[in-house]
């Protein structure tokens, strides 16, 4: 985990600090709003620099969570390095809670894949150098879906509380991630979880509620919603918000040809006719990560990145794996009683791995018996496992 960290914040500061200018106008804006709540105080609702704008006659703040991060930054004498470090704490965030939801799921190279997400093309790496909450939203997604596959209640509200209290603005992904996990979880026999459903509503209304006027934050979502969107049909051109707009054809080949190349050899690791592994221990991410992964990704949203990538990432590690001789997740013996941790199906003990807490249990086709490794002592497992059929690749 030290390792991870250490490498994400090298990566941050030198892409972030390298550039000598700031990518994105907006980032001012948020860096300037956290230096009112540093001056006024937290509780602060006016923003008075936007005199003839929305958010100052509602006096609303859709990024308040977001902007409380920043305010610490506020304090440095150069305001562009606080702007520039803002990006850097955002994308070290983002991609430690990657790591986080790839070690969940046990998916193998877990600390490689994050950086591909930052590596996934232009878009994606432009949006790491922002220092707007767009980049904390991938992040806290990536943790919403994975407790909505795997985890409890009380994770999945604090999850969808967190996005709509650093980001209001795109509250709407959080019933979207909501409706395609309990459909894809129902569908295939997962059951249907209404308590995370209920908890997921909840944490929208919590993060929502807790800034200094709710009200007036509800009130420009109305606005950016419908308002904005009766004006796009009247045709009159708005010129702020086109970054929210579907890539087309032409930018999603220049900006993400070796992501569609890495889609096909996904594809590829799925076997014939697109056959999922019928190897994969429950609450796999398999099923649910093939249906939201691309609903996100025909908008050419940050967020479609993240899910597609967490897909590849399961997909092209098992692959790989079980074609280079390696064992597969129910070969490794999951069932014998000792869980494993980081890395998934890779070998050896890597970064990428949760250091001094790594436990396998393998199994032992021809006898059945189990051996548990934990930390650096090998013990006898007293249960006995037979191993699950495999399906090829």
């Amino acid at each position: 985990m030290a390792a991870f960290l250490i490498v994400a914040v090298m990566v941050g500061a030198f892409f972030r600090l390298m550039a000598p200018n700031i990518p994105d106008p907006d980032s001012f804006y948020h860096f300037r709003h956290a230096a009112v709540y540093a001056e006024k105080g937290i509780t602060y609702s006016q923003f008075p620099w936007l005199v003839y704008s929305v958010v100052n006659r509602l006096s609303a703040d859709l990024g308040y969570g977001f902007h409380l991060l920043l305010v610490p930054l506020t304090f440095l004498g150069d305001q562009v390095l606080g702007v520039k470090l803002g990006a850097v704490l955002e994308t070290v965030i983002t991609l430690t809670l990657l790591f986080l939801v790839l070690r969940r799921h046990r998916i193998a190279f877990c600390g490689v894949w994050p950086f591909a997400v930052f590596l996934l093309g232009p878009p994606m790496t432009y949006t790491f150098l922002m220092t707007r909450p767009q980049t904390l939203t991938m992040g806290l997604c990536a943790l919403l879906f994975s407790l909505l596959v795997r985890g409890p209640a009380w994770g999945v509200l604090l999850a969808a509380g967190a996005i709509c209290f650093f980001h209001l603005n795109v509250f709407v992904i959080v019933p979207v991630i909501v409706v395609i996990v309990a459909l894809c979880k129902g569908l295939t026999g997962g059951g249907w979880e209404w308590r995370k459903w209920v908890a997921a509503a909840a944490g929208m209304g919590l993060g929502a509620l807790l800034r200094p006027n709710p009200l007036g934050a509800m009130k420009l979502e109305y606005v950016q919603f419908l308002v904005h969107e009766m004006v796009r049909k009247e045709g009159i051109p708005l010129n702020f918000g086109r970054e929210w707009l579907p890539v087309n054809l032409e930018g999603l080949v220049a900006g993400f040809s070796w992501f569609l190349t890495g889609d096909c050899r996904a594809r590829r690791a799925r076997g014939p006719r697109g056959r999922v592994p019928a190897v994969e221990q429950p609450g796999s991410v398999h099923p649910v990560l093939r249906g939201d992964g691309h609903v996100h990704q025909a908008g050419g949203s940050p967020v479609g990145g993240v899910l597609g990538d967490l897909r590849r990432a399961d997909v092209l590690a098992a692959g790989s794996w079980k074609r280079g001789g390696g064992q597969t997740r129910a070969e490794r013996g999951d069932q014998a009683g000792g869980g494993v941790c980081g890395g998934g199906a890779v070998g050896g003990d890597g970064w990428w791995r949760w250091p001094g807490r790594c436990s396998t249990s393998t199994s032992s086709a021809r006898s059945g018996a189990a051996t548990i490794r934990t930390g650096c002592r090998t013990q006898p497992s007293t249960s006995r496992s037979t191993p699950s059929p495999v399906t090829s690749y």
